[in-house]
């Protein structure tokens, strides 16, 4: 059974935070190579779906905007 994870819950969490600081890292150092967001996802072992509110909460901005601003 796969369990439930409340998206508040995650970013208020010191490691949900930490996976999203680290997939903007990844999106940095690879500046230039493509990259899914399934692939940046399980890069960081977050689901697809938490990566991208994440990134939009914490970073103001998608993650694919975020690459192409």
């Amino acid at each position: 059974m796969q369990e439930l994870v409340d998206f508040g819950a995650l970013l208020k969490s010191k490691r949900g935070r930490e996976k999203i600081i680290k997939a903007r890292e990844i999106l940095l150092q690879h500046i230039g190579e493509p990259i899914t967001i399934k692939e940046l996802s399980r890069k960081v072992a977050i689901n697809e779906c938490y990566l991208k509110k994440g990134f939009k909460e914490l970073f103001g901005t998608t993650v694919f905007d975020y690459l192409y601003d």
